[in-house]
């Protein structure tokens, strides 16, 4: 079997150098009868939050860069062979920001004309789903839906702007309770595995929730990366060994390398600087390297509905649309003022009407008070972290105090967070959050490695 990664490394092909397996899940080539650890994959894998520079938090495991296949020479061994990139279209060139919006109207159009009955489209309200509800033809087809993401969801903002939108355009739309998704997490990580942390469980409960209402199996129209190729991106101009994370943009969802037991070369990091030093000198090809580095994550944006079902399609996974959205002229492209004036023309500037809605993000917050997590095993996990470390996020997260859960809150209370900031006060629940996502997945696989031995011991 041999299989190929897309341009950007969507749907990613992840092997076994000793084994030679191939597949698009990370647990399929895994041998835990064998299992390592590949110290560079694993610290990358702490400070990223996923698995980057083609490597993975165990040893042997690695996946395709973009572009490419694995084959077997005559001697039977595995080679890799690139192929033609079609990124290099659009590279060093300038289109005009109108051919650049009809690109992406006509995909959409394309894909609608082929799609059967009807559209789900999971709508936030933002940019990304406010422009494909809009380039929708026949609206009558659209079923959006939409979570939110405070504790009266029904005042969220995305909620409010969705509502407005659905009004507008004369199209469906529901909103759609979710908190319960940290049941879900043995569902995420037994289909993602060490690629990426135990991010996107709220999809799962969310789609779930679309299928009881009726529409599983449908069309679905992602917005999956689209703001990146707009412009709503700040990737340094300069990417260093210092800051190569930044590239990743992981809006601090990760955990520490600095707190692994493994050392930390950074030679292959150096390795990657070295060998696109003169790509990541271009506006375009940093955005480009961005998302294809972080689609290791956010490809759940149309995985988690596939796995479910739906048969999901964004027009910002396609390379000409994509390249085109890079190509707009930088002054207009930045802040994506270009999209920006577009939406105020077609009535659809959201941002500057007054609609009523509650500014405030405790979704994680409620849903760890509903679904309480399960303290990490600090013993198991001290082989590749350090123990404190761990035993801090715990006594964050996992603590039963009322008093405790109080100090959360008024960090999410906005006439008080501020102040809270200004006297020095930090918000620790996010901190122990993001490490406990990361180190979950990696506790599983402990324990999933340490039950096949087990098995083999009382086989003998």
């Amino acid at each position: 079997m041999t299989l190929r990664s897309d341009w950007l490394n969507a749907a990613p092909v992840f092997y076994n150098e000793r084994t030679g397996a191939q597949s698009r899940r990370f647990e399929d080539v895994v041998d835990y009868e064998r299992f390592e650890w590949d110290p560079e994959g694993l610290n990358d894998y702490l400070d990223f939050g996923y698995a980057v520079f083609g490597r993975t938090p165990v040893r042997d495991v690695r996946f395709l860069p973009p572009n490419a296949s694995l084959e077997r020479d005559d001697a039977g061994a595995l080679v890799l062979r690139r192929h033609p990139d079609p990124a290099e279209e659009f590279a060093g060139t300038t289109i005009d920001e109108n051919e650049a919006i009809e690109r992406m109207r006509e995909a959409v159009r394309a894909w609608e004309r082929r799609a059967r009955g009807d559209i789900v489209i999971p709508t936030s309200g933002g940019y990304d789903s406010r422009l494909l509800n809009h380039f929708v033809e026949d609206t009558s087809r659209v079923r959006s839906f939409t979570y939110g993401v405070s504790r009266d969801q029904s005042r969220s903002l995305e909620a409010a702007r969705a509502r407005v939108l659905a009004e507008r355009l004369g199209a469906k739309w529901e909103r759609v309770p979710i908190g319960d998704y940290h049941l879900e997490i043995g569902w995420w990580e037994e289909r993602f595995g060490l690629s990426t942390h135990a991010h996107g469980m709220y999809h799962v409960e969310f789609y779930r929730t679309i299928i009881e209402r009726g529409f599983g199996g449908a069309p679905l129209l992602s917005g999956v990366i689209g703001d990146v190729w707009a412009g709503n991106v700040n990737i340094p101009d300069r990417i260093t060994l210092d800051n190569v994370r930044d590239l990743g943009y992981t809006h601090g969802v990760h955990a520490d390398a600095a707190r692994s037991r493994f050392p930390q070369t950074l030679e292959h990091r150096a390795r990657y600087l070295e060998e696109n030093r003169e790509r990541l000198g271009s506006r375009y090809w940093r955005i480009v390297e961005a998302n294809r580095l972080k689609i290791m994550l956010l490809r759940y944006l149309v995985e988690v509905p596939r796995e479910l079902g739906f048969a999901p399609w964004s027009p910002f996974l396609e390379p000409d649309v994509a390249g085109a959205m890079l190509a707009v002229p930088d002054e207009r492209w930045r802040d994506r003022r270009w999209q920006t004036d577009y939406l105020a023309r077609v009535g659809l500037d959201l941002e500057n009407e007054r609609i009523p809605h509650t500014r405030q993000d405790t979704l994680d917050l409620d849903a760890a008070r509903r679904v309480p997590l399960e303290p990490l095993d600090a013993d198991l996990l001290s082989e590749i972290v350090d123990r404190d470390y761990v035993e801090r996020a715990n006594a964050v997260l996992v603590s039963r105090s009322a008093l405790r859960r109080f100090y959360h809150r008024l960090h999410f209370t906005p006439l008080v967070k501020g102040a809270l900031k200004t006297a020095g006060f930090r918000n620790r629940f996010y901190d122990a959050y993001f490490v406990y996502i990361v180190l979950h997945p990696l506790e599983r696989a402990i324990k999933k490695r340490d039950a096949i031995a087990a098995g083999r011991e009382e086989a003998r």
